[in-house]
């Protein structure tokens, strides 16, 4: 029964957590210049928050946690990413380019773009129309503000 209880609580928490984040992840969305945003946890590694179309969900001890902990690491070693590319929400993107700040991948026309700041990382994905450089901006703008707040 406590085990119950514990795991209630968590889910609950999980969610408010979640929930208080997600204004960040619709506001990158307003700006028209991303089409799915994500803000991904540092310590421990999770989703915080995404938008309705994000393909990247809360990490379970499956596939999509390893997504997640791949594109984390990929700001402190590219190597894998750069051979291999990245899954995330089940699609395969190749490597462009990162480093201990930003990492951006592409698949076709599509892609994403991640910016790291001391607690999570803030990733936008765009599709045609939509130019990289746009989703860039509006990806960053987001980060930059959380960092400026000690995020």
């Amino acid at each position: 029964m406590g085990q119950s209880i514990y795991r209630e609580s968590n889910r609950k928490q999980n969610k408010k957590q979640r929930m208080s984040w997600q204004s960040y992840t619709d506001s990158i969305i307003q700006t028209n210049s991303v089409v799915r945003a994500v803000i991904i946890g540092l310590n421990p590694v999770g989703v915080w928050a995404e938008s309705a179309s994000a393909n990247v969900k809360v990490p379970t001890p499956s596939q999509s946690a390893a997504e997640v902990q791949a594109l984390v690491n990929v700001f402190t070693n590219s190597s894998g990413a750069a051979g291999s590319g990245f899954m995330i929400g089940g699609t395969k993107f190749m490597y462009l380019r990162s480093d201990d700040q930003m990492a951006a991948g592409k698949k076709g026309n599509d892609g994403f773009v991640a910016y790291k700041t001391g607690q999570c990382v803030v990733v936008g994905f765009y599709q045609d129309p939509i130019q990289p450089a746009a989703c860039s901006a509006a990806t960053s703008k987001v980060s930059e503000y959380l960092k400026s707040v000690g995020y």
